[in-house]
């Protein structure tokens, strides 16, 4: 008996239904909600959202796989941000935080507490700095330990308690960018001290924001009406134009020439991708994917030119880079 399911994939019984097991080859239905590389351990790391029973972290020793859950004790909670620090690595859930444990695979809660109470935050965002400092975008707002999680510390941004999403320089670790519903605030000590930028996007919630690695001064936001770019480190912003549309852009993924983005359209479907800076955009072929409606994209910083793609059903997809060119009849091989 083969059992399609919500959350599980397909699942299959040789016993009349008396037993199961999955039938997926790894986790070809899940809803990918975070990738990140960790060059380090050499794998991927995939969290998954929207899927409380057979969710979690899933992990893989290249982006082909093949895929394991990793780790145990995530059971019930969603994953929503994922950030490696040392050889360990940070869940954000829905519940708070999780910090892996290296030498068991177990999964344990780090309890934040601030001001005797433990806050339990949604956690939509976290960024792990040298050497054990992480930041965290929550519904409790913007938390903040310098010693891998032990205590902790509440910093206000103006006036909203949620923190939307945070990014980090890639050349400068002491450069930090949070949203909030209500504007754009950066950090030049690690999130230590905050000052605002500007006023925001209008009621615009930000999906994501990213340096550009080759400029710092410019970055990319994501909204649920279309790409915004800034060239002053979030004081202006402007609608990127050149062909991309103005939809829900929730992924997004910068190479690191700094020329080449990726940004996915969530409410029409289709990947997008400029080759010059934002100057144009085109929409690459969609061919092999599940759903053109895909959530987040990921660049492979060990191969750049790969490019992992997940949408809320198929799980995940792999752009591979162009085959070199057929050599000409009668050349050399």
């Amino acid at each position: 008996v083969l059992l399609g399911t919500d959350g599980a994939g397909v699942v299959r019984s040789i016993d009349g239904g008396r037993s199961w097991v999955a039938s997926n080859a790894g986790f070809s239905e899940r809803f990918v909600s975070r990738m990140v590389f960790d060059r380090v351990g050499q794998r991927v790391l995939a969290g998954i959202w929207g899927d409380r029973h057979h969710g979690g972290v899933f992990a893989a020793s290249s982006a082909r796989g093949p895929w394991y859950r990793f780790g145990t004790g995530l059971e019930g909670r969603e994953v929503l941000s994922l950030a490696l620090i040392g050889n360990e690595v940070i869940a954000g859930t829905d519940d708070g935080m999780f910090l892996s444990s290296g030498s068991t695979g177990a999964w344990q809660r780090l309890t934040t507490v601030v001001d005797g109470a433990d806050l339990h935050p949604r956690v939509t965002d976290v960024i792990a700095l040298p050497p054990r400092k992480v930041l965290a975008a929550t519904s409790k707002g913007l938390l903040r330990t310098a010693d891998g999680g032990r205590t902790w510390q509440r910093l206000a941004l103006g006036m909203s308690t949620h923190i939307s999403t945070l990014t980090v320089s890639p050349n400068d670790s002491n450069l930090v960018v949070a949203t909030t519903p209500l504007g754009f605030f950066r950090s030049r000590d690690g999130g230590d001290t905050w000052a605002q930028l500007s006023a925001g996007l209008g009621d615009l919630l930000v999906h994501s924001v990213a340096f550009v690695p080759t400029d710092d001064t410019i970055l990319y936001a994501a909204t649920p009406q279309g790409l915004f770019r800034s060239g002053d480190q979030g004081a202006t912003w402007g609608r990127a134009t050149g062909g991309i549309p103005w939809a829900d852009i929730t992924g997004l993924a910068v190479h690191p020439d700094g020329r080449t983005i990726y940004a996915s359209d969530f409410s029409r479907g289709g990947v997008f991708r400029t080759v010059n800076a934002g100057a144009t955009w085109e929409r690459i072929s969609g061919e092999g994917l599940a759903s053109e409606r895909i959530w987040t994209l990921a660049v492979d910083p060990s191969s750049p030119e790969r490019v992992l793609a997940a949408s809320p059903t198929g799980g995940l997809h792999l752009l591979l880079p162009p085959a070199p060119p057929a050599a000409a009849a009668g050349g050399q091989p």
